[in-house]
């Protein structure tokens, strides 16, 4: 296990490249009551990782400890959603990918904070091709970029996409993109 110093050092280290974008998994725990294992807990990306990050205006937060679909991201944490009261169950509480699609599971998510320039109004295919050359960079599930909204909301207290509409690589059943923002509360259209 890492030493206190130790790990203070590594995580003041990648504050001094990321700030605030960077969501260690013991805030997660303070903040969602999940645990993680020790492996996952004193984990810190590499330097260079942290620097792409702050390239390329993402923020790096852990996953959960365990994949979790959207429903059961809103299951836990439904006063982010927009829900209507008289119908609790939303048009997408039926579709696959609510429930199908997945985060991973202790590893480090890193996802743009926000729209990638001149992207809207584009095909899928014209918004794949905005993405860095060359990187691992990909379009998130509805499952990721949920866990990632509510949780960079819950421990910074900063709400992302607000008013804003992205397209995940998760599809509805007439093969359309899912879209996700946040008015007041976690949408999808």
């Amino acid at each position: 296990m890492v030493g206190a110093k130790a790990k203070y050092g590594v995580e003041k280290a990648a504050r001094a490249i990321l700030g605030d974008d960077i969501i260690y998994p013991y805030e997660v725990n303070e903040m969602r009551g999940f645990h993680y294992s020790d492996e996952q807990q004193y984990r810190t990306p590499s330097n260079e990782v942290l620097e792409w990050c702050k390239t390329n205006g993402c923020a790096i937060m852990p996953a959960p400890p365990n994949p979790m679909s959207l429903l059961d991201i809103q299951k836990w944490q439904k006063k982010l959603f927009n829900l209507n009261p008289f119908f609790p169950d939303r048009w997408y509480a039926h579709e696959n990918f609510a429930n199908e699609d997945k985060t991973t599971s202790g590893e480090w998510l890193a996802i743009r904070k926000d729209l990638i320039p001149n992207s809207t109004g584009k095909t899928w295919k014209g918004q794949l091709g905005l993405l860095p050359y060359k990187t691992k960079m990909y379009v998130p599930n509805a499952a990721e970029l949920v866990w990632f909204l509510t949780t960079y909301r819950v421990v910074r207290d900063v709400q992302l996409l607000k008013y804003e509409y992205t397209r995940t690589s998760s599809m509805k059943r007439d093969e359309n993109h899912v879209h996700l923002g946040q008015g007041d509360g976690i949408d999808l259209t």
